[in-house]
């Protein structure tokens, strides 16, 4: 991992979590994909508590991906703090089949009546299932409407073995121009639970 200020740049899950782990830090920079793992975060005490915001850029000519590999409970922000994703791919945040479970299953859930953010800026999140439209701008955050831009044009070749995920073609997809909603995770019995997480992004 090479430092510049506070600025790291990130080439493996390992150097990501100790950037996570640093609150020096605001800013990983990741030249090319990452896959996060468990094994990563072996050594810190979890969940690793981020009290300053974080940026994760990818740097790379083409959005780099970042795969959260369902990896669960390792991390946690902290009230009033942001997590910015600009410029990726985001695979595996959610190893669940709900619509109503929205997060990213790396993080811990906050205390009531604390609130971070989770924002993805100008880059793309690749789910399991289908998440409906319909669901309104939340309560209490600034804002207003959520917009989105759907049907999407597709690739010109449609690979599904493509290096890129931005290259394949799926059975949804939309554009999201300015989009809110609330952090939720299903319990076994079916219930949703906020996280405190407001989750966002815009292109």
């Amino acid at each position: 991992m090479q430092a510049d200020g506070r600025t790291v740049v990130c080439h493996n899950g390992v150097e990501l979590a100790a950037a996570w782990a640093d609150a020096s830090v605001d800013t990983a920079l990741l030249p090319g994909d990452v896959l996060v793992q468990d094994e990563d975060w072996a050594g810190y005490a979890l969940p690793v508590i981020r009290s300053t915001n974080l940026t994760i850029l990818g740097t790379a000519g083409r959005m780099p991906t970042l795969d959260f590999n369902y990896v669960e409970k390792k991390a946690m922000l902290t009230n009033g703090t942001t997590l910015t994703l600009r410029r990726v791919v985001v695979l595996g945040t959610q190893d669940s089949v709900f619509v109503r479970d929205v997060d990213l299953d790396l993080l811990w859930p906050l205390p009531a009546g604390q609130q971070a953010v989770l924002w993805l800026d100008g880059g793309a999140i690749v789910t399991p299932i289908c998440k409906p439209l319909s669901e309104a701008w939340p309560p209490g955050v600034p804002g207003g409407v959520n917009v989105y831009e759907f049907p999407v044009p597709l690739p010109p070749t449609c690979d599904p073995g493509a290096a890129s995920p931005l290259d394949r073609c799926y059975l949804w997809s939309y554009r999201c121009v300015d989009v809110v909603t609330l952090g939720s995770e299903v319990t076994a019995n079916g219930t949703a639970m906020p996280t405190g997480y407001v989750v966002g992004g815009h292109p």
